[in-house]
C-alpha cells in the first residue's frame, strides 16, 4: 500500500520548539500511517536565499501529498508562504499554517494570552505575590505586547496596580535581560516578590544575576519564564514555565487531515495550542534536587564530540575539494566522510548540467544522484531523473530503514544559487541529529561552489588570450542587490534572445529610482542601500523567470520580458505591480519615505538584428519624461 505523506515546512527545524512540536505530528501521523517530508530552510526575510528556497519548496507542486503543515512564523517571508499555500489549494488538500493566521488554511495558533494569565495568577494566587515585575519581549511585538496585556489582566484581577516602573524590555535574551534585572535592583521600588518573563531565556538570564547578586530563587525573589524549553527544564534551579500542548495540537492537525480526506473537501478554521503552567523549582513548587546529573553530561559531551568529528571530516572534504574541478571527482571522499553517518537513509543529488558545467541553471529540472545509501549500503551514482520525482522511488525511500517515517530536506546553495538538495531519513529527532544534518548541507553547498569556482578558472585558465573577458565573465551580478549588472545583462539578453529562435516580442523598461539622493542625505547610505534593494527585488519578481534584469548604475534598471505579442504588458502594468511589490516588502512601511520609481518602455519583436543600445535609450527617454511629468 502506498504511504500517504504530509509535507512540512520549517525554518531552522532544529530549534527546540520546532522539534518539540514535529515530533508529536510524527507520532499522531503515524498512528494513521502517515508519512513527514520535512523541508527546511536556514533564512530569515531579510537573506538573498529565499528566491532558491521557493525552488525547492516549488517542487512539492509534483508530490503526491495529503496535507501541508507550513510554520509561518519561522519562515516569515510572505512571498514563500504564499507560494506553498498556493500550492496547497490547487492540489485541494489542507494547508495548516502554525503560529500566525493566513487566508485559505487552518490556523493553527498559540493562545499565549492565557498561558500568562496562569503564570502570573500562580505567583500572585498561589504565592501571594503583590511586587510584580514583569520582562517584556521587544517593543511593538505582538508576541510581547499579548502578555504585556495578560500580565495587567491578572494584576487588575487582584486589585494590584500596574506600576510602569515594573516592566522592563528584555528582547527575548540575555544581555538585555541582564540590565532589566539590575535596573529593577536599583530601582527605588526595591526588591520585587516575584519576576515574571515573557520567555524562558530571558528568565534563566534572570536568575543568573540575582544570583550574582547573592540573591536566592525562589527564597527572596520568584522567577518564571514562559515557552518550556528543555534548557529551562535542566537549568538550576529548574523554571517554572508555561508549556505548548504540542500532543493535542498534533492530534487535532490529524484529525482535520482525516475529515478533509473523507470529504476531498478542506474546511479550513482556527485550532488552538494551550499552555499548561509547569511547576517547578524556580517558583518553589518543587524542591530542589540532588539528581544525577551524569547522564545529561554525557549527552552533552557525545554531541561535542560528534559536532567536533564532523566538522573535522567535513575541514578534509573542503580542503581536498580546493583542487577539484569536478563533481565527480568529489564522490569517493564524499562517500568515505559520510560512511560513519550512514545508518540511516541519505540520499544527495544536484542539477545534472553541474555534473559538466559551472553555470548554475536557475530551475530544477533533470537531476543527477551523487550518493545514496542506507546502513553503508552504498548505490551507484550518476543516475539521472526528473526533478518531479523528487527521489527515485520514493516509496522506498521511506521504506529504507525501521522508523525512519521522517525525511528532512535540505537546500545546497550559496544563497543566490541553487545546486541541489539532500534528504535525511530521520530517526532521531534529537537537537544534534538535526544540526549536523544542517551542518551537512551547509558544508556541501560551500564544497560545490568551490568545485564550480575551481572549473570555471580552470576554463578561464584554457585560453590565456581571453582571460581578461573570462575573468569578468564570472563576475556577472550586482554585489549589492544580487541581480545582474549591465555585464550580466548583456550575457543573458543574447542567451534569452537566442533561445526565443525569433519568436515573441521583447519588452524592455528603463526604471529608475526617485529621490535616491534625497533618502541618502536625509537617512544614511544604510536607508539608501535598503531602498536599491526594495526595488532591485521587485524589479526581480516583475520579470520573473521569463526575464531578467540588471543594475545599471546607482539607481539606475534595466528589465526586460518577452511577450508572445506586443501589448501583452504595458507600462502601467509594470508600475503597479512595482508598487505593489514595494509595499509587500517586510518593513517598508514604517520607513518614513517612500520608494518610487519611474519607469519608461520600448519594445521590439525579436530577431536577429536587435538593437539594444537603441531600445534603451527609447526606455531612458521615456522614462525621464515620466520623472519629469510627475515632478511638475
Amino acid at each position: 500500500m502506498k504511504r500517504k505523506m504530509i509535507g512540512l515546512y520549517v525554518n531552522r527545524v532544529h530549534d527546540q520548539n520546532a522539534i518539540r512540536f514535529i515530533s508529536e505530528i510524527r507520532n499522531a501521523a503515524k498512528k494513521q500511517d502517515h508519512r513527514l517530508l520535512v523541508f527546511t530552510a536556514d533564512s530569515d526575510e531579510f537573506s538573498s536565499n529565499m528566491g532558491c528556497e521557493r525552488q525547492l519548496f516549488s517542487l512539492s507542486e509534483e508530490l503526491d501529498l495529503s496535507a501541508m503543515v507550513i510554520f509561518t512564523e519561522t519562515i516569515k517571508d510572505t512571498k514563500t508562504i504564499q507560494c506553498l499555500v498556493d500550492i496547497g489549494h490547487r492540489k485541494n488538500i489542507p494547508v495548516f499554517s502554525v503560529d500566525r493566521c493566513w487566508d485559505g488554511c487552518y490556523n493553527v495558533t498559540l493562545t499565549y494570552e492565557n498561558g500568562f494569565e496562569d503564570i502570573v495568577r500562580h505567583v500572585v494566587c498561589d504565592h501571594g505575590a503583590r511586587k510584580v515585575n514583569m520582562i517584556a519581549g521587544l517593543r511593538n511585538n505582538s508576541f510581547s505586547d499579548d502578555r504585556i496585556e495578560a500580565y495587567k489582566k491578572v494584576l487588575k484581577e487582584n486589585d494590584i496596580p500596574f506600576e510602569p516602573a515594573r516592566l522592563g524590555w528584555g528582547d527575548f535574551w540575555d544581555r538585555p535581560t541582564r540590565k532589566v534585572v539590575n535596573d529593577f535592583l536599583e530601582s527605588r521600588e526595591g526588591l520585587p516578590d516575584a519576576i515574571v518573563c515573557a520567555n524562558d531565556a530571558m528568565a534563566m538570564a534572570a536568575c543568573s544575576v540575582l544570583r550574582e547578586k547573592g540573591i536566592s530563587v525562589p527564597e527572596d525573589v520568584i522567577v518564571t519564564g514562559f515557552d518550556g524549553t528543555l534548557t529551562g527544564e535542566h537549568f538550576s534551579p529548574a523554571l517554572t514555565t508555561a508549556e505548548p500542548d504540542y500532543h493535542k495540537a498534533a492530534e487535532d492537525i490529524m484529525d482535520k487531515l482525516t475529515e478533509a480526506e473523507q470529504t476531498d473537501t478542506p474546511k479550513p478554521e482556527d485550532i488552538s495550542i494551550c499552555y499548561a503552567t509547569l511547576k517547578s523549582q524556580s517558583c518553589g513548587c518543587v524542591a530542589y534536587r540532588t539528581d544525577d546529573k551524569s547522564q545529561i553530561i554525557t549527552e552533552l559531551y557525545e554531541d561535542v564530540s560528534d559536532t567536533t568529528w564532523h566538522t573535522l571530516e567535513m575541514k578534509r572534504l573542503l580542503e581536498a575539494a580546493a583542487g577539484m574541478t569536478s563533481l565527480n571527482q568529489v564522490i569517493p571522499g564524499l562517500t568515505e566522510c559520510v560512511r560513519p553517518w550512514s545508518n540511516h537513509f541519505r540520499f544527495i543529488c544536484v542539477k545534472k548540467e553541474l555534473m559538466d558545467s559551472y553555470d548554475v541553471p536557475e530551475k530544477f529540472d533533470r537531476m543527477t544522484t551523487l550518493i545514496r545509501v542506507f546502513n553503508e549500503d552504498f548505490g551507484a551514482t550518476g543516475e539521472e531523473f526528473d526533478s518531479s520525482e523528487f527521489v527515485p522511488d520514493m516509496d522506498g525511500a521511506y521504506e529504507m530503514g525501521e522508523g525512519e517515517d521522517v525525511l528532512a530536506v535540505h537546500l545546497l546553495n550559496t544563497g543566490t544559487s541553487a545546486f541541489g538538495y539532500t534528504i535525511e531519513g530521520i530517526t532521531d529527532m534529537g537537537s544534534r541529529h538535526l544540526r549536523r544534518y544542517n551542518e551537512f548541507a551547509m558544508f556541501l553547498s560551500l564544497i560545490i561552489s568551490t568545485i564550480l569556482r575551481n572549473q570555471e578558472l580552470n576554463v578561464l585558465n584554457d585560453n590565456l588570450l581571453s582571460a581578461y573577458d573570462e575573468i569578468s565573465a564570472q563576475y556577472i551580478r550586482d554585489a549589492m542587490t544580487g541581480i545582474y549588472n549591465r555585464r550580466g545583462f548583456y550575457r543573458k539578453l543574447k542567451e534569452m534572445l537566442e533561445a526565443s529562435r525569433g519568436r515573441g516580442y521583447l519588452n524592455l523598461f528603463s526604471i529608475d529610482m526617485d529621490g535616491l539622493k534625497t533618502i541618502n542625505d536625509t537617512y544614511g547610505h544604510g536607508e539608501g542601500d535598503f531602498a536599491i534593494n526594495t526595488l532591485a527585488n521587485a524589479i526581480a519578481d516583475i520579470t520573473g523567470r521569463k526575464g531578467i534584469c540588471a543594475r545599471f548604475g546607482g539607481d539606475e534598471f534595466i528589465g526586460v520580458i518577452v511577450t508572445d505579442e506586443v501589448g501583452d504588458i504595458t507600462v502601467e502594468q509594470v508600475r503597479e505591480q512595482l508598487k505593489e511589490h514595494i509595499e509587500a516588502t517586510p518593513h517598508v512601511s514604517k520607513k518614513p519615505y517612500q520608494i518610487t520609481a519611474s519607469v519608461g518602455m520600448s519594445g521590439c519583436d525579436i530577431s536577429e538584428n536587435i538593437d539594444a543600445e537603441t531600445l534603451i535609450k527609447i526606455a531612458d527617454k521615456k522614462m525621464y519624461e515620466a520623472k519629469g511629468s510627475r515632478r511638475r
